[in-house]
């Protein structure tokens, strides 16, 4: 019989604010154009309807990433969702993982919005693939065995990866280079 597909949530967020200041900023703008063209009432019009289209697509985008963003799990296979697209990574793939504390820096690659951090990023833990929803915190960092290193933060990653069964281990920056040094038969 096949177990089910575990679906998990990455840690929750704030997610009022980015889009009140979208808000806040269309409707300021709003203001801006009718001081502006307010004697030429068919170019503020116009004008008015970008800004409050662009407003309204900014909003959308910065609403819907974060909802997107998920983790689901099976005995053969993680798949991650992204705005965009989904990954998915092979258990016999994975090499080791780690429970971390994580602090994303400069992004070299990606989409960064308040709640969801995805692409490639330099951290503290070396450079990776972050699909996470905070910029810092605890997640758990795959190692694969081509060499890449994928960031995810589940809100319970012992349930979220129970479908793989894999043995999730405690980690910071000495004993993943002693592992890295000595690895297991």
């Amino acid at each position: 019989m096949a177990r089910r597909a575990k679906a998990c949530a990455p840690e929750p967020v704030r997610r009022w604010v980015a889009p009140l200041l979208v808000l806040l900023g269309t409707v300021a703008s709003a203001v801006v154009l009718l001081y502006v063209f307010g004697d030429d009432a068919a170019k503020f019009w116009w004008v008015f309807l970008e800004v409050v289209l662009g407003g309204a697509l900014a909003l959308g985008f910065i609403w819907l990433a974060p909802r997107r963003l998920g983790y689901r799990a099976t005995p053969s296979r993680l798949r991650i969702r992204t705005f965009i697209g989904a990954v998915e990574v092979a258990k016999g793939g994975i090499q080791h993982a780690w429970v971390v504390n994580y602090r994303l820096g400069l992004k070299t690659i990606g989409s960064e919005l308040p709640g969801y951090y995805v692409g490639g990023f330099c951290s503290n833990l070396g450079g990776l693939q972050a699909f996470v929803s905070r910029k810092r915190g605890r997640g758990v960092l795959l190692e694969l065995k081509d060499g890449r290193k994928l960031l995810i933060n589940p809100r319970n990653p012992q349930r979220c990866l129970e479908p793989l069964r894999l043995e999730l281990e405690e980690g910071d920056e000495r004993s993943r280079s002693h592992h890295a040094d000595h690895p297991r038969a």
